[in-house]
Formats: structure tokens, sequence, C-alpha cells
């Protein structure tokens, strides 16, 4: 019941979040007079993750300091107001927990594939935004130790599903085109396969250079 309710919520989360990115961008063409058209865009972008978890059975979370890098590319959907973004990462997730008598450290390490929605107000030099949309990830390897007990990638679920929502701002410098955007993590599924339910969430501060 307890995992239903959660997944649920989380579900209902990114939803309301797509629906917000849409409504912006829409009341956001038909506040813009004058909208220059933006073509395809790369991108590479790195980060920090501030990440932690939501856990039944092993006690409290704390949060661990992991980081993020990857690459990503953008089309326009409405002119220069919305647009579909999907992304290549490797992603550092983990928290710690008081479990087994001691502080227990979980380590993650994801090959994920975000694609998102973004809405933007086009503005001259600075263009805020926000963004929304699920995520895949494949569990490349996992550590977790607390004494001498340890656990390793096959004691995980490989598979990973989850969402992110955030906003941001763009900014054109000139020659240089960049994005700072904070965005929360979340996860839908269990990455625990024992009988503990660990889902992953954080939140993520990123920097995006365009080209």
């Amino acid at each position: 019941m307890r995992l239903n309710f959660r997944r649920n919520r989380s579900k209902v989360l990114l939803l309301a979040a797509v629906f917000a990115v849409t409504s912006f961008g829409a009341t956001s063409m038909e506040d813009s007079e004058e909208i220059p058209e933006r073509g395809y865009q790369y991108e590479v972008h790195a980060g920090l993750n501030l990440s932690n978890a939501s856990i039944s059975g092993e006690g409290a979370s704390s949060n661990n300091t992991g980081f993020i890098v990857g690459i990503g590319a953008e089309t326009p959907v409405a002119q220069d107001i919305l647009s579909l973004k999907a992304e290549l990462n490797f992603n550092q997730l983990g928290a710690e927990n008081d479990a087994f008598g001691g502080m227990f450290s979980k380590t993650f390490n994801y090959i994920e594939v975000p694609v998102l929605l973004k809405a933007q107000i086009p503005l001259t030099g600075v263009s805020p935004h926000i963004i929304a949309g699920p995520r895949l990830a494949y569990l490349v390897s996992a550590s977790a130790n607390v004494g001498n007990f340890s656990l390793t990638r096959n004691d995980y679920n490989s598979v990973e599903l989850g969402g992110y929502i955030g906003a941001g701002a763009d900014f054109n410098l000139g020659e240089l085109e960049l994005a700072v955007t904070a965005r929360y993590l979340f996860g839908l599924t269990d990455v625990d396969s024992s009988d503990a339910e660990w889902t992953n969430q954080g939140l993520q501060v990123l920097t995006t250079v365009f080209f």
C-alpha cells in the first residue's frame, strides 16, 4: 500500500509538471509578439547531485554528493517557446542511512536517458525556462558498505524508471549560449532487489553549453 501510494504520488507529480510546462509555453506564446526562431541544438552538460532516497525498513536517509555529466540534443516544437530535448548521461546517485548498527552508504552509477519537455520565455539575453519529463536509467555499478558488510551491483535492480522536474534560465552571451538549471530527480521504481523499498531522489544543479 505504501509503495503504491508513493509511486502514484510521483506519477501525479510528473503529470502535473508536464501540464505546467505546456501551459507555461502556451501562455508565453500568447504574450510574445516577436519570437526569433531557434533551430536544432546540441549540448554538453555537467553538474552536481545532492541525492538521497525514500526508504522503508532501513531508517532515515541523508544526502550523498555525486555528479552528472552528459550530452544532449534539443529540437523546437513550437517556435522558440516549446522544445523537446533528449539526453545521454552518466549519473551518480546514492544516500546514507542508519542500518545494521552503523552508517550505511550506497552509491549507484547510472547511464540514463531523460526525454524532457522544455518551455521558455524568449527574452533578450536571458530566457527563463521550466522542464519536465521521464528518465530511464541502467545501473552500471553499485557499492554499499557498513563495517565489514558490503553489497555489489547484483544486489540491486538493473533498470530504474523515474522523472525530472525543474527550472532555470538560458543565457545568450553572443558567441556563447549556456543554461543553468536546478531540477528535482525522483524514482518511480524500487532500486533494492531485497524486501526493503529504496527509490532514488534528489536535487541536481546543471550547467549546459549549447553549440
